[in-house]
Formats: structure tokens, sequence, C-alpha cells
């Protein structure tokens, strides 16, 4: 896991995010885990849960901590500093509790593995919707500072949009 992770930061991760923005690092792990969480409402078996796990974990380290490290370029130190905390301390702990309650209770409603699996393909798709508008508001925060889009290429003139005014 650690070795493919690496592999990705360093020949993938980048590349992604120079082509096609902080957007796609931010919903590709989420639609990945959608299509994990699906195989596994139909294939409830510990390979593809073991699978479905392998990816989710080496996306967060190689496509979606970069991107959220990217989201920080466009606010002063001291903001992102104090938003890093809030965000390392009380909302992961939040969320692992969350989702240990959800767990429990989609369990006492449905005891059915497909049932929590659905469960979380939807939150998933929740995922990718806050990562997709979060990679948005950051682009739309760089358009301004004449910063291109990461789609455009070089040598092309800046879109409209990036002009400087």
């Amino acid at each position: 896991m650690q070795a493919l992770t690496i592999i990705i930061q360093l020949f993938f991760s980048g590349r992604v995010a120079r082509r096609y923005g902080v957007c796609a690092l931010l919903t590709v792990v989420p639609l990945a885990v959608v299509a994990g969480f699906l195989l596994l409402a139909m294939f409830p078996t510990f390979a593809v849960l073991a699978g479905v796990m392998i990816l989710r974990r080496v996306g967060e380290y190689a496509l979606l901590r970069p991107g959220r490290e990217m989201l920080f370029t466009v606010v002063d130190p001291e903001t992102k500093y104090k938003a890093k905390n809030v965000i390392d301390t009380a909302v992961y702990r939040a969320g692992d509790a969350v989702s240990a309650w959800v767990k429990t209770g989609i369990d006492a409603i449905s005891g059915h593995a497909a049932t929590v699996a659905l469960a979380g393909a939807g939150l998933a798709l929740g995922w990718a919707w806050l990562g997709w508008w979060l990679g948005r508001r950051h682009e739309l925060q760089l358009a301004p500072a004449g910063v291109a889009p990461a789609a455009e290429t070089p040598g092309t003139p800046p879109s409209s949009a990036t002009q400087p005014r």
C-alpha cells in the first residue's frame, strides 16, 4: 500500500492536478469508493472489502491529502493553521463517531451487509459532491488572481475569466 501511494504521488498526483485541477483530486477517490461500495453490496466478501479498503487508503494519501493541502494555498498562514487544527482534531474525531453511530443505526434497521454498503455508497456520493464543490470554489478563488485554471494547457491564451482586469 505504501509503495503504491509513493508511486502515485511521484508520477500521477501532480499531473492530475495540473491537467484536471483540484476538483479531480478531491472527487476521484470518493467516486472510486462509491464503485467499491456497490461492488461490496453485490459481492460481500472479505477480498472485495480488502480491495476497497486498500483503494481508499492509497487514494487518501496519494490524491486526497495533496488536494486538501492545495485548498489552503489561497488563505493566509494564520487561517491555514487554525483551520488545519480544527480539521485534524474535531472534524476527524466527529466523523469517526458519526460513522460508528450511522453503522450501528443501519445495523439496527437492517442487519444485511448490502444495506450498509449501499448507505456507504450514498455517503460517498455526498463526499464526492463536497470535494467537487470545494475544488470549484478553490479554482474560482484563483481565477481573479490571474492564475490559469489547471485544465488549460501551456501555450494557449488564457480564457476571459482569468485575464487580469
